[in-house]
């Protein structure tokens, strides 16, 4: 067989690949071990927001012991929404002449691949290999009481006790999913605070809304190792390792840890070989992993330039409630600049926030104190997930919080709280 372009791996960034290939005319094979969509779709993404979307009804119309019948049925709904969008996706590579082959791909040498005991010829190759849940040392996975988050998406009764290792977004999202289901709770993060990425501020709140709850919390507290009974089920939410046990360590291309070294391109040390997504080890989102491999396609077209650099990458915890973020945190901020400069304000006053009956929260907007150069955006709130599209073009651009104030946003909308925080920017004296 041979192709113009072979991808290892149909997750987010595989079918996107897949499809911008097509656009170019390249012959293009995809080879997938499991299903289409990955853990994006099948065990990530896509099913932790759907029932994440489920229970904050549930949360909100609360039904006692319906509780536990209500799950059955957000586990149906899960199911159905992630079918069809498998199906949805497998229909469009299909019309796109898409050849899908479904093995598990292995990488022999340059140009070359083999799947299900066949040769790939190929002119190029993109790996889009995703990772693995990390284990923690001493307590392997054990799909019982040692659990990744794959096996616990896959519970189908509510445990009764909960213990998650790791508040970054993976554990945070489990922590309301179980809370908001009557699981009792416990939440441990070696760091000094949760979600260790995001702004102090945003943390702090967020861990205050989780103990007022009815949620255990615990920071700074760091797990070496596990014994059995310690609670009915144990998310271990530590990280993840990238998946590259089939692209061999002849090539050059892997670095110690076993991510896959990359240029601004996405090109690899072998100039026919490309690497997108989780397995880089660069951003373990998919919205990245999307966007790094129409770079990498379009870098083999010879069709731009375009690469990663200093592009603005919005970041989104689907927490109850949720939070966003993109650029500098206020800490970072003061590290780079000169003056900097907060603004605030409080979903408490925004009229949507109190029709929706989700008034925790806030939006918080960093920028230099001197130009008024927009630097970051820290959101917690209603739909706040919705909201950072519009900050993450603002920083792309290098716009200004003035620019923000002056535009008008919409009434009833959570949005109008962005341009409060704005206008609270722009009125700090100088």
């Amino acid at each position: 067989m041979e192709a113009d372009l072979t991808i290892l791996g149909g997750g987010p960034a595989g079918f996107r690949a897949a499809l911008r290939a097509r656009e170019y005319g390249f012959k293009t094979f995809l080879i997938e071990k499991e299903e289409v969509g990955g853990v994006c779709l099948h065990r990530g993404c896509i099913p932790t927001k759907c029932l994440l979307t489920d229970v904050l009804f549930l949360k909100k119309n609360s039904v006692g012991k319906e509780r536990a019948k209500v799950f059955q049925g957000m586990l149906r709904r899960k199911s159905e929404v992630v079918s069809r969008l498998h199906s949805g996706m497998e229909s469009t590579l299909r019309k796109s002449g898409v050849a899908m082959v479904h093995g598990r791909g292995e990488l022999l040498r340059e140009h070359l691949l083999r799947v299900n005991g066949k040769e790939i010829k190929t002119r190029f190759i993109l790996i889009a290999t995703g990772s693995r849940p990390k284990e923690l040392p001493g307590a392997p996975f054990d799909g019982k009481q040692i659990l990744t988050s794959d096996d616990l998406l896959g519970l189908h009764e509510i445990p009764e006790r909960l213990v998650i290792i790791g508040a970054g977004p993976t554990g945070c999202e489990f922590a309301s999913l179980y809370h908001a289901l009557g699981t009792h709770v416990t939440l441990l993060e070696a760091t000094s605070q949760l979600l260790p990425a995001s702004d102090e501020t945003i943390s702090e709140e967020l861990k205050k809304i989780f103990v007022r709850e009815g949620m255990e919390v615990k920071v700074g507290e760091k797990v070496t190792s596990l014994q059995k009974g310690t609670a009915e089920k144990i998310l271990v939410s530590i990280g993840r390792l990238p998946n590259s046990e089939a692209l061999g360590r002849n090539l050059g291309i892997l670095l110690p840890d076993g991510s896959v070294e990359v240029d601004p391109f996405m090109r690899t040390a072998v100039s026919s070989i490309y690497a997108v997504g989780d397995v880089t080890g660069k951003s373990l989102l998919a919205h990245v992993a999307s966007y790094q491999a129409e770079i990498a396609v379009d870098h083999m077209a010879g069709k731009t330039d375009k690469t990663m650099e200093g592009r603005a990458i919005p970041e989104c915890v689907f927490t109850i409630p949720e939070v966003a973020q993109v650029g500098l945190t206020e800490k970072k901020a003061r590290e780079k600049r000169k003056e900097v400069f907060v603004g605030r304000s409080s979903f408490l006053a925004s009229a949507k926030a109190h029709i929706l009956e989700e008034k925790l929260g806030f939006v918080k907007l960093v920028g230099d104190g001197e130009t008024g150069e927009f630097l970051g955006a820290h959101l917690l709130g209603p739909q706040v997930t919705e909201l950072i599209a519009e900050l993450t073009l603002l920083l792309q651009t290098h716009g200004t919080l003035r620019q923000l104030a002056e535009t008008i946003h919409p009434h009833p909308t959570v949005s109008e709280t962005v341009r409060e925080a704005a206008l609270d920017f722009i009125c700090k004296p100088r």
